[in-house]
């Protein structure tokens, strides 16, 4: 009787849930696919169809839009509706390192011995040559892709800056490009620091701090000596420092040697950053501490040239020197009349130096004697040169070339 009971209960049941298929099939089919999107329903009348899906592509990737082909190029960037003021943009920054990277190849530094106070005057010649070429090759592809008014006023002669360094030698010359980008950027970002520093002292009416310049510097140093090891870093120094600049100036007739250069070169540069960074100051500390440091190069100096040649650079550091020395040139006489020249324009200079400080001249005996001196002092030269011209020569041979042109970029 139970099992019966249970039986017809099941039976009950089974007819039950069969009518519910049978009559709620929306019902069932809500329960068995609850997050089913509507979009996929049958339509309600054979009148209803479905909109057409128009499919449009929103993404791709950089590479498919450049190319090598500057016409393909620019082809592509009108391709995805590219603004054609962005695309001038885009090719003319593109050209424009293409050409920074070939003049960094091709086009001969200045810089290229660095040890030398003078380049060769062939040099100079042939790198102008190189960069005007160079140039007028990228203003023509420009036109050519671009049109012929692609030029705007700020850009004219922006690859040509003085700012913009130049990699070369077995150091500077195996940079990356990226390091090289890197570098330039830091040297920009410090010239503009220090810019913004120095406008902002004037405006406010007070002075400059040389100390302050001189940690702004060494910031600098320090922020290039992250992205170049020890030998890139001596010989970014060595071409565009401050310092090295300084000393090719100073060098000049001397003929140092690379390594000649490289000592003084140190010597000079930890001076030098000691006192700007220390001992700048006009009190008596201060000063005091200079005269002990420049007496410890002196010392350095002589160890790092030796005894003659440290008494041949100490000499030409003189300027009554090398105005002997020039002068000799000028008139092509022998170099040994140079020192016989310097002699009497030491004692000349004693004499005249005496003379101004003799307050029991009166003022017309003190030019008179002064006028003496200038005379026995040119009789004396004319008896060493021989019977030179009554005018120097209007333009005196220059066997070392002629001086470091204006920009070139130091002052690092």
């Amino acid at each position: 009787m139970r099992g019966r009971l249970i039986l017809l209960l099941s039976l009950g049941l089974n007819i039950a849930f069969a009518l519910i298929l049978i009559y709620s099939p929306h019902s069932v089919e809500s329960l068995a696919m609850p997050n089913r999107s509507p979009r996929f329903q049958l339509p309600q009348s054979p009148t209803q169809i479905p909109p057409k899906v128009l499919v449009r592509r929103q993404f791709f990737s950089w590479s498919e839009i450049e190319s090598d082909d500057y016409a393909k190029y620019i082809e592509n960037l009108r391709s995805i509706d590219c603004p054609e003021p962005t695309i001038r943009d885009i090719i003319e920054a593109d050209v424009n390192q293409l050409y920074a990277k070939r003049r960094a190849k091709e086009v001969p530094p200045l810089l290229q011995n660095w040890w030398q106070s003078r380049p060769d005057a062939e040099l100079i010649r042939s790198r102008e040559i190189k960069l005007k070429s160079l140039d007028d090759e990228r203003r023509s592809l420009l036109a050519k892709l671009l049109g012929p008014g692609w030029e705007r006023v700020e850009h004219q002669d922006e690859l040509l800056s003085a700012n913009q360094l130049e990699f070369d030698g077995p150091a500077l010359g195996a940079l990356s490009w990226e390091t090289k980008e890197l570098v330039q950027q830091l040297v920009s970002n410090w010239e503009q620091k220090q810019k913004a520093y120095i406008e902002a002292q004037n405006a406010a009416g007070k002075k400059v701090d040389l100390s302050e310049l001189a940690r702004m510097r060494q910031q600098l140093r320090t922020e290039l000596a992250q992205s170049l090891n020890p030998g890139q870093m001596e010989e970014f120094l060595l071409r565009y420092s401050d310092t090295a600049d300084r000393l090719r100036a100073n060098l000049d007739g001397f003929n140092a040697n690379s390594e000649e250069f490289r000592r003084l070169f140190k010597i000079r540069d930890d001076l030098e950053q000691q006192i700007a960074l220390y001992y700048g100051g006009e009190d008596a500390a201060s000063t005091a501490k200079r005269q002990q440091l420049l007496k410890q190069q002196e010392e350095s100096i002589k160890q790092a040239l030796g005894p003659e040649r440290a008494k041949e650079y100490q000499m030409n550091q003189d300027p009554l020197f090398r105005e002997a020395r020039e002068l000799a040139n000028v008139y092509q006489a022998p170099a040994d009349k140079v020192l016989p020249v310097y002699e009497v324009n030491r004692l000349a200079a004693a004499a005249q130096a005496q003379i101004k400080n003799d307050s029991s001249l009166s003022i017309e005996e003190r030019e008179r004697a002064l006028q003496l001196i200038s005379e026995d002092q040119k009789k004396s030269i004319r008896s060493i040169l021989g019977n030179l011209p009554a005018e120097k020569p209007s333009a005196p041979p220059n066997p070392g070339g002629p001086p470091m042109p204006e920009g070139s970029p130091t002052r690092y």
